[in-house]
């Protein structure tokens, strides 16, 4: 029993005898919460309950009710907070509850701010109003409006401002309300004219001074069919005019209708050997031992992409057009492929400690316990063989692995105490290739899964910060201020219940609305 609680046993079951001011199963609610009082307020413990002491100008269960807001005293009166109550100093000229009754005097100055009429618009006073007066060009309620956009007037027209309205001056050749129609002065973009014409600028249209062989009105179409572009002729092939056609001279080495064709493309010397350009056409230089056109002919046995020509530590020989090999002690072959079994026993050819044995032709290894494979390469108990801070064990050809407590598994993989083994808050204790479950009070079983309290706090139902606790009942969700609901899921303020650019303030279990200047009412809508 928490907070100071009295423990009463019972058969089979206990129960609390709380303190003023706590509740709860085991005395775990306490009630003068730090903020269950708002605003300064006291908490005062309650057998199972409590109350609030609030100061002046605050009320409600919790003291979250402000009687003071921003927009308690209009026209500029002052709040006086009260006990449990409020009321207003007003300017001269007002009256009422909430100063809100008024006639016009030097207190509209408030209206008339320094930002209330923009684009240097003049703020006149009115009667509980103001009105602006806007410069040329400029309009609406705080001549926030210019009527000279920077694309009001189009093809470079210049905006002239005029009261409530604008007009546009016009480059000539150009006309309309914003110099939207006409004008060729400016149809001379950069590639209007093609094939290198030159563009001649008219009243409201152009023309395009073509060079010889090209016409057309934007000199589109050529006498000699095809144009010679500068990418026509590729790899710094040469573009030749032709009547109704074109021809390319390419470079050696190179040919095809635009020169595309690269004849020394990088496979076509075989072997290593280097490609030379001609007119079109190439050559090979070979590498002795090569011939052929492409070098494909010869030794290529012996080349750097076949090093297993001469095989068991054989040395290749190129000779003109063929090969022989060097073959170590004890083979002989073409390629050194025959040999006999003592001397494949090279001193490390069987790995980790493992013993060679001579074969005819041929050896084997005989390995040490833990390892394997043609030359005991492979090590069966390699640093991640077994897991978990397990311990391998070499057994011939084979392994095991001797886990540690709470581990289990070929490779002691299986954590037995997973993460959420243990229910409810219970602690898993490691055993040899087993666990238990140490449960907090009121829950048993394998996994602590079975608890006396009904609904239990994991994972944690209450959502946007609440807090829960467990209750005879089940659970309850102590809100954060604004939200409601069995689980707190219920955001008082999500609906933007304020109006008129209100903003919403979240209290306990409710909310309140500071309202804009000039409205009031619970949600600002008068």
């Amino acid at each position: 029993c928490q907070n100071g609680g009295t423990c009463n046993r019972l058969a089979l079951d206990y129960s609390c005898s709380c303190l003023p001011g706590y509740s709860g199963r085991n005395c775990e609610t306490d009630l003068c919460q730090p903020t269950i009082c708002q605003n300064g307020g006291t908490c005062n413990r309650l057998p199972l309950n409590y109350n609030c002491f609030c100061l002046p100008g605050y009320s409600g269960r919790k003291c979250e009710t402000d009687l003071c807001l921003p927009t308690t005293c209009q026209n500029g009166g002052t709040c006086n907070r009260l006990a449990l109550d409020y009321s207003c100093s007003c300017l001269p000229g007002y009256s009422g509850r909430n100063c809100e009754t008024g006639v016009y005097s030097i207190y509209t100055d408030h209206l008339c701010q320094p930002s209330t009429c923009q684009n240097g618009g003049t703020c006149n006073r009115l009667p509980l109003n103001f009105n602006c007066s806007c410069l040329p060009g400029f309009s609406g309620r705080n001549c926030e409006t210019d009527l000279c956009l920077p694309t009001i007037c189009q093809n470079g027209g210049t905006c002239n401002r005029l009261p409530l309205n604008y007009n546009c001056f016009c480059l000539p050749g150009y006309s309309g309300r914003n110099c939207e129609t006409g004008g060729g002065i400016y149809l001379c973009q950069p590639l209007v004219c093609q094939n290198g014409g030159t563009c001649n600028k008219l009243p409201l249209n152009y023309n395009c001074s073509c060079l010889p062989g090209y016409s057309g009105r934007n000199c589109e179409t050529g006498m000699y069919g095809y144009l010679c572009l500068p990418t026509t002729c590729q790899n710094g092939g040469t573009c030749n005019r032709l009547a109704l056609d074109y021809s390319c001279s390419c470079l050696p080495g190179h040919s095809g209708r635009n020169c595309e064709t690269d004849l020394c493309q990088p496979s076509a010397c075989q072997n290593g050997g280097t490609c030379n350009r001609l007119p079109l056409n190439y050559n090979c230089s070979c590498l002795s031992g090569y011939s052929g056109r492409n070098c494909e002919t010869g030794g290529h046995m012996c080349y750097a992409l076949l090093p297993t020509t001469c095989q068991n530590g054989g040395t290749c020989n190129r000779l003109p057009l063929n090969y022989s090999c060097f073959c170590l002690p004890g083979y002989s072959g073409r390629n050194c492929e025959t040999g006999v079994g003592i001397y494949l026993c090279q001193p490390l050819i069987c790995q980790n400690g493992g013993t060679c044995n001579r074969l005819p032709l041929n050896y084997s290894c005989s390995c040490l316990p833990g390892y394997s494979g043609r030359n005991c390469e492979t090590d069966l108990c390699q640093p991640s063989a077994c897991q978990n801070g397990g311990t391998c064990n070499k057994l011939p050809m084979n392994y095991s692995c001797y886990c540690l407590p709470g581990y289990s598994g070929r490779n002691c993989e299986t954590d037995l105490c997973q993460p959420l083994v243990c229910q409810n808050g219970g602690t898993c204790n490691k055993l040899p290739l087993n666990y238990n479950c140490s449960c907090l009070p009121g829950y048993s079983g394998r996994n602590c899964e079975t608890g006396m309290y009904g609904y239990v706090c994991y994972p944690n139902p209450c959502v946007n910060g609440g807090n829960c606790s467990r209750n005879v009942d089940g659970y309850r969700c102590q809100c954060q201020l604004g939200y409601i609901g069995r689980n707190c899921d219920q955001d008082l303020c999500g609906s933007f219940p304020c109006q008129n650019n209100g903003t919403c303030n979240k209290l306990p279990q409710n909310y309140s609305c500071s309202c804009s200047p000039s409205f009031t009412g619970a949600n600002c809508e008068s």
